[in-house]
């Protein structure tokens, strides 16, 4: 029992470490583009592609954002039902339904950007493999509070 509570206590610490790094990553996007960009690839500082590639991804890092902070608060909520031992409940189950469309929409927000800029394609094709797997999580989670439904009927 403790060692479940221990990998809880270490993924609900990762999802405040997660929550800072998109935070940072929001608030100082410009800079690290910049500082990479200049940096990294000085032949292209002077033409117009950087400041398409910025709007193609400043477009994508907003929504994906705003989607990545529901899908952390849907996943400390699932992490501290666990901890509570309140596993198979219709609360997590609709956790998981939320955190596997919260991907989609990121798979979505991504796919639209990779049209322009196809590197983000690959993270479109995450976010969609997650979303899937999440969805195989959520029916195992249905099965099981189904037989522990029945299982507490049982005498």
């Amino acid at each position: 029992m403790e060692k479940k509570k221990g990998s809880v206590t270490v993924s609900l610490v990762l999802c405040a470490v997660i929550f800072a790094a998109v935070t940072y990553t929001l608030v100082r996007f410009g800079t690290i583009f910049d500082a990479y960009y200049a940096h990294y690839r000085p032949a292209a500082a002077d033409s117009g592609y950087l400041d398409w590639l910025r709007k193609v991804l400043t477009g994508c890092l907003y929504p994906c954002c705003a989607l990545a902070y529901g899908a952390l608060c849907c996943l400390v909520r699932l992490l501290v039902n666990i901890r509570r031992d309140d596993i198979f409940t219709s609360e997590n189950i609709t956790y998981l339904k939320i955190l596997s469309a919260l991907c989609l929409a990121v798979s979505a927000v991504t796919l639209f950007g990779a049209v322009s800029y196809i590197p983000l394609g690959i993270i479109s094709a995450a976010a969609f493999f997650i979303a899937v797997i999440l969805w195989v999580i959520k029916d195992v989670f249905v099965n099981a509070k189904r037989i522990r439904d029945e299982n507490e009927l049982t005498i």
